[in-house]
C-alpha cells in the first residue's frame, strides 16, 4: 500500500489569464465566496446562503462554477431569470475595474480555471455533497489555507476529506447552515481575526496526504526500466 493522494502532490496551478486583473481590482476590497463544482439543485443552496450573507454584508461578492458543463448554459439562464447583476467567464472580458463594478457574480463557466480561481476568494464551497453523495475535491481550496466548507456526501473523496478536516483545513456543514457559516467567516474577517484573501503561499497538507508521486515513481521504475 503507497498511501497518500496522487492529487496532493500536484503542482500548484497555472495562473489565470491578465483578463482577471480588472475583475481583482474591481473587487479588492470585497470579500468573495467561491462556490466550485457544483451540481443540480446545489445552485440555489448556494444562491440561498450568499443572500443570507449580503443581507449582513451587501458587498460580498460570489464565483460560481458548475460540475457540468452540459450545465452551463441552463444555470446562466436562472441566474438571468432571478435578476442577478453576473457575467459569464466564456465571454470576452471588460479590460477595466470600473466595467466590472456593477458585477455581483461571475459564473465561471469555462474549463480549467477553478484551482486557481478559487485563490479570489475569502470563503470557498466544494460542491458534489449537498445533493448528491460524492462531493468533489477539496484539495483545490484548501491547499490556499482557505475556510472551505462541504456537503456531508463525500464518499467518493473520503481519504482526502478526512485528514483535512482533521488538520482542521475544511468544514462539513449542512445545507441550511451554510448562510450562518458563511457569516461566520465574513465577521472574523470583517474583526481583523483572517485575513479578506489567503495567503499566496499553499497551506502545508496532512503529512499523510503526500508522497505518493514519489512512492509511485519508485514502485514503477524497475518495470518501466524494462521496456527501453
Amino acid at each position: 500500500v503507497l498511501g497518500g493522494n496522487l492529487k496532493a502532490d500536484l503542482p500548484a496551478p497555472q495562473p489565470l489569464h491578465p483578463g482577471w486583473d480588472a475583475l481583482r481590482q474591481a473587487w479588492a476590497a470585497h470579500p468573495v465566496v467561491v462556490a466550485g463544482n457544483t451540481v443540480d439543485g446545489e445552485e440555489a443552496l448556494v444562491l440561498e446562503a450568499w443572500a443570507r450573507a449580503r443581507a449582513e454584508f451587501p458587498e460580498v461578492r460570489l464565483i460560481l462554477a458548475p460540475r457540468q458543463p452540459r450545465r452551463f448554459q441552463a444555470v446562466a439562464s436562472d441566474f438571468a431569470r432571478r435578476g442577478l447583476a453576473f457575467r459569464r467567464a466564456s465571454e470576452p472580458w471588460r479590460s477595466e475595474p470600473s466595467d466590472w463594478a456593477a458585477t455581483d457574480v461571475l459564473l465561471l463557466d469555462t474549463l480549467g480555471e477553478l484551482p486557481a480561481a478559487y485563490r479570489e476568494g475569502t470563503v470557498a464551497l466544494v460542491g458534489g455533497g449537498w445533493t448528491w453523495h460524492g462531493g468533489h475535491n477539496p484539495l483545490e481550496s484548501a491547499r490556499w489555507g482557505m475556510p472551505t466548507l462541504l456537503g456531508p456526501g463525500y464518499s467518493n473523496f473520503e481519504d482526502l476529506v478526512l485528514p483535512l478536516k482533521a488538520a482542521g483545513l475544511v468544514s462539513i456543514t449542512a445545507s441550511e447552515e451554510l448562510g450562518d457559516r458563511i457569516l461566520q467567516v465574513l465577521r472574523r474577517v470583517a474583526s481583523g481575526q483572517v485575513g479578506l484573501r489567503p495567503d499566496s503561499t499553499p497551506a502545508p497538507l496532512p503529512p499523510e496526504l503526500s508522497g505518493a508521486l514519489a512512492r509511485s515513481c519508485k514502485e514503477l521504475k524497475p518495470w518501466l526500466s524494462s521496456f527501453r
